[in-house]
């Protein structure tokens, strides 16, 4: 009996008015053997994501059927009950958007969640997770928050947490296309080791290298297998892999004339000092590629010099804004069909009829998604490849001078990155200045130029680019686009780091849930003002010996003050007067009464005695701090046989997905920004300019929100929590 048995599976996935569209798989047949290394390629859209979500139960099957050893119908327990998905082979899935898939606030949180499922003891959830922690090269930032990582040190991660939960079927969807060479070397060599211990694994992949390493090709076209056999003979026989760059490299000279400058340029973190005085120019006509490991602040620089991020000292220079194509494509994409979301950017230049249309058509014609073909097809629909591409086309129709591409190859098939290099080729041979990251050797080499980023804002380069005052005089100082400060407030931080601790910060978590939980006690439950009143002497004392700043806390006070007044006004207007209540003023149906003005006093106490304790306790606890301390607080119940477990989990999802919103408010405001150009057309008074930026956040918030809870639900699932 064949490990897994596929037979005649067919797909297809639905439109908007829920008819199904063309299929994505079509009568596909394979088995695979326990032990056996197999590799799934294909262009992008032939069915290859499809293929591993329904292998692993992620998505119904609709036609055919899946069976064999490690398929047992009656033990699996459904993933989507509503789609009536028939059960999932035990496995561990790695998802082509590691954006979706991080379930904690920390790294070592995250990479820990898996293998606390299993009821592993601490030793040996420790000893799993430091072993993955230490191959994926995250070992250094176990306490690092998840929101700060690249998209690069996001899919790490990714994987370090399904690695951890040593699965006897483990399934890959391009799971190393966003890191760096040295670890996408140490992974693969990995992952092959754990095949030879005699696990069984199935990789979607578009890397050259990796395919070598495998022991078995299946290459599907258009939803069918054109090839399934050794990878020997695929290499030699298939074209699929060769000519994956333009025949000839562009040799363009040094005469073209300064396009953008760089000067001095300070940036950080927080703390994390990422460039210290960096210069860089570029010029008008060429291909330079930014290379360098993850996290070093590639995507940075871009954002930059695109006027998302603010620089603490130095200017950037240049004739005209600059724009920037984003690493993860589906943080670019906030419009429901794909002609819409590529017209974004145009229409909000003021473009629109024909010229807006012909701008809109040439754009997705140049990246391969012909107009005709997927003008009115719906994003959802779309593969990661064809989504990326997409996002390109909304770039491409700015027509900006200067183009930013952040590894705009990633999840791209061999044709598709040929095509795009041709693209970057063509745009430089009109002019353009294009600069792409990059982990591809390859491709970096393709270029006139290689810039390279190491920790702590080192920059080596193979074709400086120097510029006099002289040069930068006719540029003008690009200053950061209008929406940029609001950017680094659209942060949730569930605690935060004080550079000043003392013994209040040191207390054992539960301890300081039960000073929490005191304090909120008598501040709710008290109704006498004396006691109140000592209560909220105890907790400005217990503030200030935590070092809490007295502005933060006047600030936060501040902040509540309107919404108590209102409450107050309330009770004056609606509370009746009673027998003995000395009125001092009376108008109509309102009154000042002896009794209201105790009853607001209490009232604003009752606030501030709940104010304080929470600031505090979000102040000095962090996100690890409060999980294991709601788990200290539980055990009395554990130990009733009640799943606490249960509770801890909705408190991690409440953090992680409030920051997930606030994540997203921030992906989908830099997305507008880069594509309108900061051209918001507000020049009217600030709440006007306000609202006129968020009303255009609302929908597109609204849809991804639904969306990540479905795909956080996922990654859930594939931690093998239920």
């Amino acid at each position: 009996m064949s490990f897994l048995s596929i037979k005649n599976l067919s797909f297809s996935y639905k439109d908007d008015d829920g008819k199904l569209m063309a299929r994505a798989l079509d009568s596909v047949s394979l088995e695979i053997q326990k032990g056996e290394y197999v590799v799934i390629v294909g262009a992008n859209g032939s069915g290859k994501s499809t293929l591993s979500r329904l292998i692993c139960g992620f998505l119904p099957i609709q036609e055919g059927s899946i069976t064999g050893e490690a398929y047992i119908p009656e033990e699996a327990v459904s993933r989507i009950d509503y789609l009536r998905t028939d059960g999932s082979v035990p496995q561990g899935i790695v998802f082509q958007n590691p954006q979706t898939q991080i379930v904690a606030g920390t790294v070592f949180r995250d990479a820990c969640f898996g293998p606390e499922n299993l009821n592993l003891s601490e030793s040996e959830i420790n000893n799993r997770v430091q072993k993955v922690l230490s191959l994926t090269e995250l070992d250094s930032i176990i306490n690092q928050s998840t929101e700060t990582l690249s998209s690069g040190q996001k899919q790490k991660l990714v994987l370090a947490g399904i690695l951890a939960l040593q699965p006897d079927l483990l399934v890959l969807d391009e799971a190393v296309s966003m890191v760096d060479p040295d670890c996408r070397e140490k992974i693969l060599e990995f992952v092959s080791g754990w095949h030879k211990s005699g696990k069984t694994v199935i990789s979607v992949t578009h890397d050259f290298e990796e395919v070598q390493k495998a022991e078995r090709v299946v290459f599907l076209e258009k939803g069918r297998i054109a090839f399934d056999g050794d990878c020997t003979d695929f290499i030699r026989e298939s074209t699929f892999f060769s000519n994956f760059l333009p025949l000839e490299k562009p040799n363009n000279n040094n005469d073209f004339p300064l396009s953008l400058a760089v000067k001095s340029v300070t940036f950080a973190y927080g703390t994390t000092q990422i460039f210290e005085k960096l210069t860089l120019g570029f010029k008008s006509g060429t291909l330079t590629a930014v290379v360098g490991k993850s996290g070093t602040g590639k995507t940075t620089l871009f954002e930059l010099c695109a006027g998302v991020q603010i620089p603490k000292e130095g200017s950037i220079y240049s004739q005209k804004r600059p724009v920037l194509a984003r690493q993860n494509c589906e943080d670019a994409i906030f419009e429901i069909f794909a002609a819409d979301d590529v017209a974004y950017g145009a229409m909000m230049q003021g473009f629109s009829g024909k010229e807006l249309k012909t701008r809109v058509k040439n754009a997705m014609n140049q990246v391969g998604l012909p107009f005709d073909e997927f003008a009115d097809r719906p994003v959802t629909s779309l593969s990661g490849g064809e989504k990326r591409k997409l996002s390109i086309a909304g770039i491409l129709v700015l027509d900006a001078d200067v183009i930013f591409f952040d590894e705009p190859s990633s999840g791209l098939d061999p044709q598709s990155r040929k095509e795009l290099f041709t693209l970057f080729q063509k745009l430089c041979e009109v002019g353009k200045t294009i600069v792409f990251s990059t982990h591809r050797s390859e491709e970096a080499e393709f270029a006139d130029r290689i810039i390279t980023i190491e920790a702590g804002g080192t920059v080596t380069d193979t074709a400086p680019v120097s510029f006099s005052v002289e040069d930068t005089a006719i540029f003008e100082d690009l200053k950061p686009l209008p929406d940029s400060q609001m950017l680094s407030k659209l942060k949730f931080e569930p605690a935060e780091k004080s550079k000043k601790t003392n013994f209040i910060h040191r207390l054992p978590p539960v301890i300081k849930y039960l000073l929490l939980i005191m304090f909120l006690c008598v501040g709710i439950g008290a109704s006498s003002i004396y006691v109140l009143l000592a209560d909220c002497a105890l907790c400005v004392v217990h503030s200030f010996l935590a070092l809490y700043p007295a502005k933060k806390l006047l600030k936060n006070f501040i902040t509540i003050l309107p919404y108590v007044l209102l409450f107050f006004f309330f009770q004056m207007l609606f509370f009746p007067i009673k027998a003995g209540d000395v009125v001092y003023w009376r108008w109509a149906f309102f009154s000042v009464t002896d009794a209201k003005l105790l009853l607001g006093l209490r009232t604003i106490l009752h606030y501030v005695a709940v104010l304080i304790p929470v600031s505090v306790f979000m102040y000095c606890t962090d996100e690890i701090q409060i999980l294991d301390g709601m788990r200290d607080l539980l055990k009395p119940l554990a130990l009733l046989k009640i799943p606490t477990q249960h509770v801890v989990l909705v408190i991690c999802i409440i953090f992680r997905f409030l920051s997930v919103l606030m994540e997203e408010t921030v992906l989908i405001v830099k997305s507008q920004m880069i594509r309108s150009g900061g051209n918001t057309g507000r020049k009217e008074r600030r709440f006007f300019a306000r609202l006129a930026l968020i009303l255009p956040i609302i929908v597109p918030l609204i849809v991804q929100t639904l969306k990540r809870a479905e795909l956080l639900a996922e990654a859930l699932e594939a931690r093998y929590y239920n």
